[in-house]
């Protein structure tokens, strides 16, 4: 897939892909991403209504459904979610209504895009060593350090991903290591023609030292010919500006049930 280039990017700047197609292409590597890991932790999977999306209960930081185009059905949605407990559901395009099925509107992150191109020279700390995983070993190191960077507590090896992900060629599964520990980890995943970036993650000891971004730059770097989307927090947002990243546009977030 070659993305087309926006018109609108300032003169001397590198053109960024055409807004359209990025929403398209950020949706499909979402929708891929979760595809992947949700597979590997055995739960069923299908697109269908202008839907990806899983008829099965999942953990908590997957959506149920994300929407891969413009009007989505909503008749899927009242089908598939489960009766109880949270379900949360991405809508790129802004169109979809759930509320009779008892959804409500959450917040809506931005995603951010960094062009096609060379990664910005960025010392990596001196302290960190990164390694990208390829095995069950590695995969269990990453998973744990990513729930206590996200700060969710001791999880169950498989919870969130499942061990033989790591095998899969579209993904790049990095964790950052300092002092003899997993400090750090972040993942790439390539699908509909950019690199998208997911979890990237510190443990709260280890914060402010440039861990996050040495993982984000090594990410991107094993790419740098397609143009990568993220979907920042607030606080992640200084650290992908230096990287090149720039706001492109929003997605909204409906939710159902308790968290």
């Amino acid at each position: 897939m070659t993305a087309p280039v926006s018109s609108r990017a300032p003169a001397g700047e590198v053109p960024l892909p055409d807004p359209g197609w990025l929403t398209a292409a950020a949706a499909a590597n979402m929708a891929g991403w979760h595809d992947l890991h949700i597979r590997s932790l055995g739960r069923v999977t299908a697109w269908e209504g202008g839907l990806w999306h899983s008829t099965d209960v999942l953990p908590s930081i997957f959506f149920q459904a994300v929407a891969i185009r413009p009007g989505a059905s909503t008749d899927v949605l009242a089908r598939i979610v489960p009766r109880e407990g949270w379900v949360a559901v991405c809508d790129p395009w802004w169109d979809m209504d759930p509320t009779a099925l008892g959804f409500r509107e959450q917040s809506s992150p931005g995603w951010m895009v960094r062009p096609a191109g060379p990664v910005p020279d960025l010392p990596p700390p001196a302290a960190l060593s990164i390694e990208r995983v390829g095995d069950t070993a590695g995969m269990v190191a990453f998973e744990q350090t990513a729930a206590v960077g996200f700060e969710a507590g001791v999880i169950r090896p498989g919870t969130w991903h499942g061990p033989e992900v790591a095998r899969d060629p579209r993904l790049i599964t990095i964790v950052g290591w300092a002092d003899g520990r997993p400090a750090a980890v972040g993942m790439g995943f390539v699908e509909a023609g950019v690199i998208g970036v997911y979890g990237i993650t510190t443990v709260p000891e280890a914060r402010r030292r440039g861990f996050a971004s040495s993982v984000t730059g090594h990410i991107l770097a094993q790419r740098p010919d397609l143009p990568a989307v993220l979907q920042p927090s607030t606080m992640a947002r200084p650290i992908y500006e230096r990287l090149g990243f720039v706001p492109f546009g929003r997605f909204r977030t409906w939710a159902r049930g308790g968290r």
